[in-house]
């Protein structure tokens, strides 16, 4: 994937020395640690606890995050939240689906 022109950090610009990143502006929770192939550093994209946008990534379970931190070592642990709030994404095109848009109660019986 080509570099982007906007102004943003890619994971293979930051430098070896530094051992995690915790990426805090990602929607969606990958609850396992990520490593970049080419420079080794570890990265974690914990997402918001609650959904914050409308995308399907804020569908995917959430998570909180355990960090265990002893001399040079770490140990994350992903734990499911309970009580985040249900977000239920789905994709509809009314285009494809034989139903006239423009009659409501029609709209209505398909979703």
């Amino acid at each position: 994937m080509g570099e982007s022109k906007r102004n943003c950090v890619f994971e293979n610009r930051i430098p070896e020395w530094v051992d995690l990143v915790v990426w805090g502006h990602e929607h969606e929770c990958i609850e396992n640690v990520q490593t970049n192939e080419e420079t080794g550093v570890f990265f974690l994209y914990p997402g918001s606890t609650t959904p914050t946008s409308l995308v399907e990534a804020e569908s995917k379970q959430k998570h909180c995050f355990m960090l265990t931190v002893e001399d040079s070592h770490f140990k994350c642990d992903a734990l499911p939240l309970r009580s985040a709030r249900p977000f239920i994404h789905r994709n509809i095109e009314l285009g494809s689906s034989g139903v006239d848009p423009s009659n409501q109660a029609e709209v209505d019986r398909f979703l």
